[in-house]
């Protein structure tokens, strides 16, 4: 109740991201949740807590070409 996951994969393996709060996030209150993941890096912030993020491999893939379906 208290982790959120960001989890991609654009053709060069699984990425996860997590953001791990100190209190409950199943409060029933809305909360901020920003995902990005650009050519240099990926990141998750969840409401005030810290920035995480990665960044990209030098080599692979830079741009999301879908093959099936996009869930979010």
């Amino acid at each position: 109740p208290s982790v959120v996951t960001f989890t991609f994969d654009v053709g060069n393996g699984p990425v996860v991201l997590t953001v791990k709060s100190h209190v409950p996030l199943n409060d029933k209150q809305w909360h901020f949740v920003r995902a990005e993941r650009n050519v240099k890096e990926a990141s998750l912030q969840v409401d005030q807590l810290p920035l995480r993020f990665l960044e990209a491999p030098s080599e692979g893939h830079t741009h999301l070409q879908l093959n099936s379906q996009l869930f979010i």
